[in-house]
C-alpha cells in the first residue's frame, strides 16, 4: 500500500518547517477558539468567576506572586545547599577510592560452609541449569543439573544410582572429611 503522507521532516527546508509548524499552531488556536463557548459554560458552572474576582479584581495575584517568589527562593536555597555539599564531597574524596570489591570465595570455603564435596561444587559451577533442593533446616539435600550426573549429597562423581533421591551416601559433617571429599554410608 502506498502512503499518501510523506513524513520526512529532515528532507524539508527550514522555511517549510517553520511554515508547517506555524500553520499547526494557528489551527490549534482556531480549534481551542471553537471550544470557547463550552469552556466558558463549564467554568461558570465550576465558579471560575469567583476566582477571577479574587485574582484580578481584588489583586490576589500579587499575593500569589509573593508566595511563588518565596517558594522559588526556598527551592534555590535547598538546591544550592545540595550542590555545595556535593562539591565539598567531590573535593574531599577526589582521587580516593573507598569502595572495595568483596573478597573472592574459594570452592573450599563454599564446600565447608554448605557441607558439599568440592568436586560437586566445581561440577555445579559449569552446569547450565542447576536446581538445588533443601531440607527444613536449609541444608542442601539434592541438586539436579538436568543431565545424567544429577547429585544427591555425598554421591561420588556421576556414580550410578545417585541420580535418584535415594542415594545410599551422605556428606559427613566433619571439615576434614569434606576437604578430602570422602563419603560415608547413610544411616537408616
Amino acid at each position: 500500500m502506498k502512503h499518501l503522507i510523506i513524513d520526512k521532516p529532515q528532507w524539508q527546508s527550514t522555511r517549510q518547517r517553520v511554515l508547517f509548524r506555524s500553520l499547526t499552531a494557528l489551527f490549534w488556536v482556531v480549534w481551542i477558539y471553537l471550544w470557547l463557548p463550552i469552556l466558558t459554560f463549564s467554568a461558570w458552572l465550576l465558579g471560575v468567576k469567583t476566582g477571577y474576582d479574587e485574582m484580578v479584581v481584588h489583586e490576589g495575584f500579587l499575593a500569589l506572586a509573593r508566595l511563588v517568589r518565596l517558594y522559588v527562593s526556598t527551592i534555590a536555597l535547598l538546591g544550592g545547599a545540595l550542590l555545595a555539599w556535593a562539591y565539598y564531597n567531590y573535593i574531599r574524596f577526589r582521587g580516593v577510592e573507598r569502595r572495595k570489591a568483596f573478597p573472592r570465595v574459594t570452592v573450599f570455603e563454599l564446600s565447608r560452609r554448605y557441607g558439599i564435596a568440592p568436586r560437586m561444587l566445581e561440577q555445579w559451577s559449569y552446569a547450565q541449569r542447576l536446581v538445588v533442593y533443601h531440607d527444613t533446616h536449609g541444608r542442601v539435600t539434592w541438586a539436579d543439573t538436568g543431565d545424567s550426573s544429577s547429585y544427591a549429597p555425598g554421591c561420588k562423581w556421576a556414580q550410578p544410582g545417585c541420580a535418584s533421591r535415594a542415594c545410599p551416601y551422605q556428606i559427613p559433617t566433619g571439615s576434614d572429611d569434606v576437604r578430602r571429599g570422602e563419603l560415608t554410608p547413610a544411616t537408616p
